[in-house]
């Protein structure tokens, strides 16, 4: 029994580092996010459109970031 717990607080711990640690805050990938999600409509869009969208988005948001 005791095996056992010790097991799931390693599994909780490890879970919640993991979670720190995705959870970065990069100032591009936020950028592009927040500027794909104003950009796109919300029912979808073709390839060609998200391509385009997003090559806008990325080179407004290395401007903004500079």
């Amino acid at each position: 029994m005791h095996y056992s717990m010790n097991y799931a607080r390693f599994i909780v711990y490890l879970l919640a580092a993991l979670g720190l640690v995705s959870c970065s805050t990069d100032p591009m990938e936020v950028c592009m996010k927040q500027g794909l999600e104003n950009k796109l409509p919300a029912d979808g869009a073709d390839r060609g459109a998200y391509i385009k969208a997003r090559e806008q988005v990325r080179v407004a948001c290395e401007k903004k970031l500079k």
